[in-house]
C-alpha cells in the first residue's frame, strides 16, 4: 500500500550507498522535455561495466547533458529506463546520488582555504587529513598544493593565491574524489580548457580509470581520446 508508517531506519537506508557491483544499463531511453513536443533523446541505450571509462560525444543540443541527468536521477525518460545491478534508479534515488560525482564545465571555489574547498561542505573539524590529501594526489593537484607556502591551508579568490583554471578544474575533482564516490560524471569538464591542461586534466581521469566508472560528455573529439568506448549520439537522432 502506499500508506508507510514512520519508520526512521527506512530514512538511513536512503542515505546509504547504493553500490554499482556490475553494471548500468541504460534501457531504450527516451526523454521529451516538458511543453516540447520532440524528444531531446530518442531510444538511446548504453551498457556501462564497472570500471569501465565512457566518453559520449555529441554536439550542442543533442542532449549530452540530458543523458547526464537522467543517469543522476534528476529526471527521469519518458520512456524506457536507467537500472544499476538490475534495480531501476528511481527505486532509491538518494542512495543513488550518495554514490555520484559531478564535475562541470567550471568548478566554484569559495573564498575559503583549499582543504575546506576540497572537503567541500565538511566541518573542519570532521576534515580527514588521509583522504584529503589522497584526493588531492589523485586529482593530480597534490605537488601544487605542496609547493604553496601554507599548503592546504592557503586560502584562494580574493584573499588568497590565484589559480589557474586547470588548478581549479582539478580541485573541482579532487573535491568529488574526497566523497569517494564509485562514478564519476564529467560535463564538458575540459571545455575551458586550452589543450596542454586538458591533457594534464585527462592524465589524472587515466590514472582513476578501473577504481572507478566514468562517464564523460564532451563534444571535443580530443577530450575522449582516453575512453575504452566512445558514444557518438548522432547516431540515435
Amino acid at each position: 500500500s502506499s500508506y508507510k508508517k514512520k519508520d526512521n531506519s527506512n530514512q538511513y537506508n536512503q542515505l546509504k550507498k547504493i553500490n554499482l557491483k556490475k553494471e548500468i544499463k541504460i534501457e531504450n531511453i527516451s526523454y521529451t522535455y516538458p511543453g516540447k513536443s520532440n524528444p531531446v533523446i530518442k531510444n538511446f541505450s548504453l551498457n556501462i561495466k564497472k570500471g569501465e571509462f565512457i566518453g559520449i560525444i555529441g554536439k550542442s543540443g543533442e542532449g549530452k547533458s540530458t543523458i547526464l541527468d537522467l543517469i543522476m536521477g534528476l529526471i527521469f525518460p519518458s520512456t524506457g529506463k536507467i537500472l544499476i545491478d538490475g534495480k531501476e534508479i528511481n527505486s532509491s534515488i538518494k542512495g543513488w546520488q550518495n554514490n555520484l560525482g559531478h564535475v562541470s564545465q567550471s568548478t566554484n571555489l569559495l573564498d575559503e582555504t583549499i582543504k575546506s574547498n576540497i572537503a567541500f561542505g565538511v566541518p573542519e573539524n570532521e576534515i580527514e587529513n588521509t583522504k584529503l590529501i589522497e584526493a588531492a594526489k589523485k586529482a593530480q593537484i597534490f605537488n601544487f598544493i605542496s609547493s604553496l607556502q601554507s599548503n592546504f591551508e592557503t586560502e584562494v579568490g580574493e584573499r588568497g593565491v590565484t589559480l589557474s583554471g586547470g588548478q581549479i578544474q582539478r580541485i573541482g575533482i579532487a573535491r568529488e574524489l574526497y566523497r569517494d564516490p564509485e562514478v564519476i560524471l564529467l560535463d564538458e569538464s575540459t571545455s575551458a580548457l586550452d589543450l596542454e591542461t586538458e591533457r594534464e586534466f585527462l592524465k589524472c581521469l587515466d590514472k582513476l580509470k578501473g577504481d572507478k566508472t566514468i562517464i564523460f560528455v564532451s563534444h571535443r573529439k580530443s577530450a575522449l581520446e582516453n575512453c575504452d568506448k566512445i558514444i557518438d549520439l548522432k547516431n540515435y537522432e
